[in-house]
């Protein structure tokens, strides 16, 4: 019997059906690195980093990701700024947005 022969008498086998995975029905704290920062940011007000240090990001990659939600829309800059201690420049406070 040669090779073809062998694949038309083998089972045809299916894979299982699954269910296709959406992220819009999936709660928001299971939603990956968004959930993350809806967590940390809902109902209070961080700088950067403290949002870097929280998540475990790079200040550069954190800083990143927050302007890019705050162009997105879930993520909201209060204009009041943070104490550090030093006279250098405060970093400014964000909080997520609720809808």
């Amino acid at each position: 019997m040669n090779f073809v022969q062998q694949l038309m008498r083998a089972p045809v086998i299916t894979p299982p059906e699954t269910r296709q995975y959406n992220p819009r029905k999936t709660k928001p704290q299971h939603r990956g690195s968004e959930g993350r920062y809806r967590l940390f940011l809902e109902g209070q007000k961080k700088s950067i980093p403290e949002i870097a240090t929280y998540m475990g990001y790079t200040y550069a990659g954190c800083r990143a990701s927050v302007l890019r939600m705050v162009a997105r829309g879930d993520v909201k800059r209060i204009r009041e700024m943070a104490s550090n201690g030093n006279k250098g420049r405060r970093p400014a406070l964000y909080t997520w947005v609720v809808r």
